[in-house]
């Protein structure tokens, strides 16, 4: 980077008159008037008795340097009789064959290693030859070391050997294994080329292209060696490499000013860009590119000591005068004769550190220069070139413009172009017959009938799956056409939901899934003849958990639309609804660690505070003081607080009766004392599942305005083993009185209920119901098909499950029989037991336990261990296999719906 300065910074003084002068100007001032100090060849004297003080001239030349660049003029003659420089051309003539540095400590011993050696040469005391003699010495193979136990083992002790200064008998030793490894040097031609193949056939590509490029299949070369066609090498390499041309002056940009010089800022991080370009055979050491590469990347942070060096030295190199003898070996070259028919191409491959430090060199400098002055103002220095060097010219020309229109397509596709469509077919009474929805007719018109032609002859579209086909319309880059099945379905009783509402929902959810995995990010649906079932399908389909993955690592978010907007009102409900299930489903599915009660409880206020909603939060102490007993004793054997919350959302008159919701909140169920299985205990991280709905349906609930008054409350712990946990047998008082012994501490989600069931008393609600993932007997019974049910009202179930059909979020009614209430009560020693006796039966004693507690008033308790955790993508392909589902979210806002208004039909399908 440069940086301009002032003129009198620039300034320097005459050694014999003592005037001030510019850089520039100092040399037209001695030749005018002080011509005695001129030689006869132009060049300057300075004689001894017109120095001050009867200065030396080396001494006064080096003076003159320093303050005019800061450092030392350095006229070194290069001498060759240093130790290190002998040891170093002694090792050039090894034939290059090393181990690769096995991974482990032996590999980040050894770049430690290297590291302190090339810091050593950045600051100044070693010579370069150390590096790669090191290299060389140290990673030098050996025919009957084999074995990589033996090979760790041998390296180790020549990093020994090294470190206690045995840099002779390393050498020796080199030597004497670079001896006995069988050459390929003056075996002929042929030879070579059934070793190569041979090489080539077994699959060994990583020794061929070692053999191929030794330094053994070329020679060093002399400028005078004669070639096969009678030339020297000499006049090869000038016919190769054309002589420079000194370009027009008027090509440059004018300056009054000398630049300042800045020094460049290299960094590790400069260094490790560099790395992940190398690439090259090796130089005169014999280490190649791919070695150097690993050492740079793939040993943690040893790599990164060894990065750190090499910047160091880097920035030596850059910024300061480094003498000759201590980048000797550094600057060597390897020259290489490869047989070129009709004639030799010689080469000269320099150290792969040189390359990195030039690469790293070049790469800082090269953004210096653009941010300061832009690199076009680098490029108009007019050059003669030969007809060679512009074919590569218009070669690297055309590839830019190549490289620029893909690059353009492509921005092109992923912008405006990236868009999909999901259209609907239904089956005929043939399997191979179809029709297209009115939507996708249209749209088959507009093609041409390019969508119909596609079809026909195929085995048709079944319900549940769809096929996509691109190129068919300039606006959207993929269609999907997905199976919506017969055709004039409506209510079915055996089915106990809407058929063709269900039927739009897998057709949407297929289709904007399929345009999903296309990587298509912007997906319009046709509205299906019900534009809300048809946005609930596609954004609970398009879906995904990637909270945690790492931002360039996650799938781009999916934009949906409606196409042909006509019940917009309808699609927008659609997508709130699905929204807050979603919502429901990312608490669910956040790992225990972070969805502990005080971040679900914050996670509350951030979301339904903006709502309008009212949320309290009561911690232990106002629990304790309302005598939660029962469920701060479930909680004792977690460290995390229990914690309340209690939401309230008033869309009616204050004298309307609200419907209160208990919601369970364990945010991770090991079972407690009882130890669950750890097969499957992870899935219980969403053992919060009815928590997080009722946090989800107040949020959908107030966007959509209902005029209803609800009210929840949900207790918010761990159930965890401890030394302060619940034992199987321990009794406990609840809220209202009854004693409760807790025969299985798995079972916690019954007895965490029932205070905040007392407590709803205060409320004077209409109904309660409690939402819980209380029994697995649940999912053993209806799988994920439906929500278990138990109502003691006739008409609260009939609104119940008429809303699971409308949303085909079904449930499915058990009963509260007095002979579950008698299996939970009938104990010697307590009031209610929470397993109750006999066998079978779990969540009808369950649902008979919370009775025992539930307010005088209609009760319903919604069991949803088989539908509220993780899908198996059985039945609802909309809610992708393996993640939570969030259910039963929509049905329970369906239901609300229906209370707040009951004369209000739902969108016909």
């Amino acid at each position: 980077m440069v940086d301009s300065i002032s003129s009198q910074e620039e300034r320097v003084e005459c050694a014999i008159c003592n005037r001030s002068f510019t850089r520039r100007g100092i040399r037209r001032h001695i030749q005018s008037a002080h011509p005695e100090t001129q030689s006869t060849d132009g060049h300057d004297v300075v004689t001894t008795s017109s120095l001050p003080n009867n200065t030396s001239i080396p001494d006064y030349i080096q003076e003159k340097f320093v303050a005019g660049f800061g450092d030392r003029l350095l006229n070194t003659p290069g001498g060759t009789s240093s130790v290190w420089e002998i040891r170093w051309r002694r090792s050039t003539r090894l034939n290059g064959k090393q181990y690769d540095l096995p991974q482990g400590a032996v590999g980040r011993q050894f770049t430690s290693l290297l590291a302190e050696e090339i810091q050593a040469v950045a600051e100044g005391s070693r010579y370069s030859e150390v590096i790669f003699l090191l290299c060389a010495t140290v990673l030098q193979r050996e025919k009957s070391v084999k074995a990589d136990a033996d090979v760790r083992r041998m390296l180790c002790k020549r990093m020994e050997m090294w470190r206690h200064g045995k840099q002779d008998e390393l050498l020796q030793e080199a030597i004497r294994c670079d001896r006995q490894l069988v050459s390929v040097r003056g075996r002929g031609r042929e030879n070579m080329t059934r070793v190569f193949t041979r090489l080539v056939t077994r699959g060994k590509l990583r020794d061929a292209t070692r053999l191929a490029t030794n330094r053994s299949g070329g020679a060093i070369l002399n400028p005078d060696s004669q070639l096969e066609d009678g030339k020297t090498v000499l006049e090869v390499l000038k016919s190769k490499h054309p002589p420079q041309f000194l370009p027009s002056p008027d090509t440059f940009l004018p300056a009054n000013d000398l630049p300042l010089l800045v020094d460049v800022n290299i960094t590790a991080n400069h260094v490790e860009r560099a790395a992940h370009r190398l690439k090259g055979s090796a130089g005169p050491s014999g280490t190649d590119a791919e070695q150097w590469r690993n050492l740079l990347l793939r040993y943690g942070s040893h790599s990164t000591r060894l990065r750190e060096a090499v910047a160091a030295l880097t920035r030596r190199l850059a910024n300061r005068i480094v003498e000759w003898d201590q980048i000797r070996a550094l600057l060597a070259r390897r020259g290489v004769a490869l047989d070129k028919r009709p004639g030799v191409r010689p080469i000269g491959v320099g150290e792969v550190l040189q390359r990195l430090c030039a690469k790293t060199m070049a790469m800082v400098t090269g953004e210096d220069l653009r941010e300061e002055c832009g690199a076009d103002q680098l490029l108009h220095v007019e050059r003669k070139s030969t007809s060679r060097e512009q074919i590569m010219s218009a070669r690297q020309k055309a590839a830019r413009n190549l490289t620029k229109a893909i690059r353009q397509f492509s921005d092109c596709i992923s912008s405006s172009n990236k868009k999909g469509l999901v259209l609907g077919a239904y089956e005929g009474c043939d399997a191979s017959e179809l029709k297209l929805t009115p939507t996708a007719s249209k749209f088959d018109e507009s093609t041409g009938g390019k969508l119909k032609n596609l079809l026909k002859g195929g085995a048709g579209i079944k319900k549940g799956t769809a096929k996509v086909f691109s190129n068919i319309h300039p606006e959207f880059m993929s269609i999907a056409v997905a199976g919506l099945g017969r055709e004039g379905l409506g209510d079915s009783e055996k089915e106990s939901m809407d058929l063709c509402k269900e039927n739009i929902r897998w057709a949407a959810g297929i289709g904007a899934a399929a345009l999903q995995e296309e990587g298509i990010q912007q997906i319009f649906v046709e509205e299906f003849t019900n534009a809300e079932s048809a946005a609930e399908g596609a954004a609970l389909a398009v879906w995904k958990y990637q909270a945690h993955r790492r931002k360039e690592s996650q799938s781009p978010t999916v934009k949906l639309e409606l196409f042909e907007a006509q019940d917009r009102e309808g699609w927008q409900r659609g997508i709130l609804k699905a929204e807050c299930q979603n919502l429901a489903r990312k608490w669910e599915e956040t790992p225990s660690n972070l969805m502990t009660p005080i971040i679900l409880a914050q996670a509350a206020l951030d979301t339904l505070c903006p709502c309008g909603v009212t949320v309290e939060v009561r911690e232990k102490d106002w629990l304790e003081s309302k005598k939660f007993n029962a469920f701060l004793s479930m909680a004792k054997g977690s460290c995390e607080d229990p914690l309340l919350l209690e939401l309230s959302y008033c869309g009616s008159t204050p004298d309307d009766k609200p419907v209160t919701f208990i919601g369970k909140g364990v945010t991770f169920d090991s079972g407690g004392t009882c130890l669950k299985n750890c097969e499957g205990m992870s899935e219980y991280r969403g053992d919060m599942a009815g928590a997080a709905v009722l946090i989800a349906l107040f949020r959908c609930v107030a966007s959509m305005a209902l005029p209803i008054n609800i009210r929840a409350l949900i207790p918010l712990c761990e159930n965890m083993i401890g030394g302060m946990a619940l034992r199987p047998g321990d009794v406990l008082t609840a809220r209202n009185g009854k004693s409760v012994v807790v025969e299985d501490t798995d079972n916690e989600g019954r007895v965490i209920l029932v205070d905040a069931l007392n407590h709803a008393n205060m409320y004077m609600p209409c109904m309660v119901m409690t939402i819980a993932t209380l029994t697995p007997g649940i999912r053993k019974a209806l799988g994920g098909g439906a929500s278990g049910v138990f109502s003691t009202s006739d008409a609260i179930w009939r609104e119940l499950n008429r809303a699971g059909g409308e949303t085909g979020d079904r449930v499915w009614r058990f009963p509260f029989w007095k002979y579950f209430t008698h299996l939970v009560t009938d104990y010697y020693d307590a009031d209610v037991n929470n397993v109750g006796l006999g066998d079978g039966g779990g969540p009808c004693l369950g649902a008979a336990f919370l009775l025992e507690f539930a307010p005088k008033t209609d009760f319903v308790h919604m069991d949803i261990t088989g539908s509220g955790l993780i899908s198996s993508g059985l039945g609802y392909p909309y809610l992708r296999k393996g993640l939570m589902t969030g259910r039963p979210t929509r049905t329970l806002t369906q239901f609300l719906y229906q209370l707040a208004c009951p004369h209000e039909k739902g969108d016909e399908c």
